[in-house]
């Protein structure tokens, strides 16, 4: 649906995410980086990032037949990919005052969204913005219609569903504050996202996320 929300949260990662988006990164622009501490070195942002797209695998998904079987509704699609980004922007480093002990880190129930492929690039992403000690503002918007084939991987009815992602809004920034990647205006940082998603347990989650060749939208 044009102009809905993805997520309200933080980033992508679509090409986004950045999914700043699902995620699954190109270099950051770091024009604009105050550094708060003369003289620290600052964690550069993966290469994957300021393209946007997230910890998801470049390789192309694997081609597989396609299954005679109705597809599911758009909606469920729609929502299944954008429980997948919202996710993905769950990933943010504690921010607790000077003098202040930082928490652990608790990683989130991706397991509720994602299986996978999608499952392990969420949890690279919560790893790498906790090492790194990066916040994530923004949100990542939907553009377009979006497209569905139904396949089957593994014999399991997959719905692999494409969507254009606008992670402009996305910005992420270090615990001190100094910017890693800069928000921008709108249709600035646009990919097309694939999702394969398929039902487990009578809900829809998302089983690999990836880009086609060429991603722009």
């Amino acid at each position: 649906m044009a102009g809905a929300a993805v997520s309200d949260h933080q980033v992508l990662l679509g090409d986004a995410l950045p999914v700043v988006p699902s995620g699954a990164v190109p270099t950051a622009d770091n024009a604009g980086r105050q550094d708060t501490q003369p003289g620290a070195a600052k964690p550069q942002l993966d290469p994957a990032l300021a393209e946007q797209k997230p910890a998801a695998p470049k390789a192309e998904l694997p081609a597989a037949p396609k299954a005679e079987l109705p597809a599911a509704p758009i909606a469920e699609l729609r929502r299944a990919s954008a429980a997948f980004e919202a996710a993905a922007g769950k990933v943010s480093a504690p921010v607790t005052p000077p003098g202040v002990e930082k928490p652990e880190p608790v990683m989130p129930d991706f397991a509720a969204v994602a299986r996978g492929s999608a499952l392990g690039e969420l949890q690279a992403r919560f790893h790498e913005f906790q090492h790194n000690e990066w916040v994530q503002t923004g949100s990542v918007k939907v553009t377009g219609t979006g497209k569905v084939e139904v396949l089957l991987l593994d014999q399991v009815p997959t719905h692999r569903f494409s969507s254009c992602l606008d992670s402009s809004g996305v910005e992420i920034r270090d615990t001190a504050g100094a910017v890693v990647l800069a928000a921008a205006p709108p249709g600035t940082r646009t990919a097309i996202n694939i999702f394969d998603i398929q039902q487990h347990g009578g809900k829809w989650v998302v089983v690999a996320h990836s880009f086609p060749d060429v991603a722009a939208c």
